[in-house]
């Protein structure tokens, strides 16, 4: 009997290893006919913008229906009312879908500009400000006929540098402790600095820098977030709370609502809410702007002067009597000569090697093309916007407009073709872009911050080695789980 089971023994272990065999090739076929339909899927289902066919149809129609109901209500002021909700209702809905693969810096950037060039003048008739000053309904009609054209060139621009681009998610970001180490000291720096700089304020040369540097808190917590390493959580609470502070201290809300935006803007991509949450945070925003407006204006009752109260966030006040009141100098093109060459200056020379460059607040492009001298606590500018006005005329303007939305686009895809495969540069994006999506900030500022911001940035990766191979190197898992499904698709051997 042991014998007749010993002889068997090998024919009952052969046919265990044909049905392992069996078993092996079924498992094989039906990856291979997860991959090939997941494939098909992909090859049928073509993106253009990042959004489907049927996407496209749903957004455009969902937008009509929200620009006709504008149009009732604003008609008789301007078309370019409803042409402006239109195209927020568009880009919220792109967003939601958009976020998937990308940061949405571009969308960001268009919002901002909607709000701050349009529909703030817009909401200005329903809710009149206080300040004569602030009162544009009279020129509305006359400021739109500009502004929204500025809205569409900044849309095509903006759009412009998504075109074919990858609709694809790069690999995880391995978050291991030498990383996270090294994006704590980036935070705790930036937190410092930050303290540093409101306690004393007079660095002189140096106050341009130290900003920068505070700056780089945001860079260690969004690293977090996008590593889906944990502790994100309390350490965005610590460095928006101290914005909070910030903003109440100086009764500038704009770099507050900014950075909200940009971390909005990273959690969308790190974690992939659904879009119904997306769309009731982004009305939640919108439902609390005026109240927060209101806050702002009631914080700085004390002050008397009409201009000490036209700050950075009432563009359209500075934009809207600019443009009524400006009349074109006759030597246009040595003014557009002048401000571009000072813009090149600031941009490029420290204060230490230029110290009569021009400097921030917008205190000498008002001076020069509004006639208003703004108190040294006063922040008011003409943005960039209302220097093209100034530089290139009504027609020029929208065109360089267009011009400078696509420059900052292309930036954003060159960084954007560093992101797919290394998801790390997201949480660099808004350090660099930061006061690009800004529509008041005038052109000296912008590129100031976008020149010195990537110095600091290079210092930054060659002192931080982990920092760097996340940033150049070959990443792979992160500490979030992948699906079965996910698994048997990137050929990883499931659970």
């Amino acid at each position: 009997m042991r014998m007749r089971q010993n002889r068997l023994c090998p024919l009952s272990a052969l046919l265990l290893d044909r049905h392992d065999d069996r078993s092996e090739s079924s498992h094989l076929q039906q990856m291979n006919a997860v991959r090939s339909t997941s494939e098909s899927d992909i090859i049928t289902e073509r993106r253009w913008l990042l959004l489907t066919g049927e996407q496209w149809k749903a957004g455009l129609g969902i937008s009509g229906v929200a620009a006709a109901g504008a149009a009732a209500a604003s008609i008789s002021i301007s078309v370019w009312i409803s042409v402006t909700v239109f195209i927020v209702a568009l880009t919220v809905y792109h967003m939601a879908f958009a976020s998937r693969y990308i940061v949405p810096l571009p969308h960001a950037a268009i919002l901002v500009s909607a709000l701050q060039y349009v529909l703030a003048a817009w909401a200005s008739t329903f809710f009149p400000p206080t300040l004569l000053a602030a009162d544009t309904t009279g020129s509305l009609p006359y400021y739109l006929t500009y502004a929204g054209p500025v809205m569409l060139a900044i849309v095509v621009g903006w759009s412009c540098a998504l075109v074919r681009f990858r609709d694809r998610r790069p690999p995880s970001v391995v978050a291991h402790s030498g990383l996270l180490l090294e994006l704590d000291i980036l935070f705790a720096v930036g937190l410092g600095a930050a303290f540093f700089g409101r306690l004393a304020p007079n660095q002189g040369s140096l106050s341009f820098l130290v900003l920068l540097v505070a700056s780089l808190r945001y860079i260690g917590v969004y690293g977090r977030m996008i590593a889906g390493a944990p502790g994100w959580e309390w350490r965005l609470v610590i460095v928006l709370v101290a914005e909070i502070l910030f903003a109440v201290n100086a009764a500038m809300f704009h770099p507050l609502l900014l950075w909200g935006m940009w971390t909005l803007a990273v959690f969308l991509y790190s974690f992939r809410p659904s879009r119904r949450v997306i769309f009731i945070g982004l009305i939640a925003a919108c439902v609390s702007l005026p109240a927060l407006q209101e806050a702002k204006w009631r914080f700085r009752g004390s002050l008397d002067e009409e201009v000490a109260n036209g700050d950075d966030f009432n563009f359209e006040t500075s934009l809207g009597r600019s443009i009524t009141g400006l009349q074109l100098l006759a030597d246009g093109l040595w003014q557009t000569i002048t401000t571009l060459r000072e813009s090149v200056i600031a941009a490029v020379l420290p204060r230490v090697a230029a110290p009569d460059k021009l400097q921030a607040g917008g205190h000498e492009l008002m001076a020069r093309y509004a006639g208003m001298e703004l108190g040294e606590s006063t922040s008011m500018n003409l943005g960039y916007a209302g220097e093209m006005y100034a530089n290139f005329g009504p027609v020029g303007g929208v065109l360089a407009c267009g011009l400078y939305a696509l420059t900052f686009g292309l930036c954003f895809r060159f960084l954007s073709g560093r992101a797919s495969a290394h998801a790390m540069w997201w949480s660099v994006v808004p350090f660099i872009f930061f006061p690009a999506v800004k529509a008041e900030d005038d052109i000296a500022f912008v590129l100031n911050w976008a020149v010195k911001g990537s110095i600091v940035l290079a210092a930054i990766i060659l002192l931080l080695p982990n920092l760097r191979r996340s940033l150049f190197s070959r990443v792979g898992t992160s500490f979030r789980s992948t699906s079965s499904t996910e698994r048997v698709l990137s050929g990883l051997p499931s659970r």
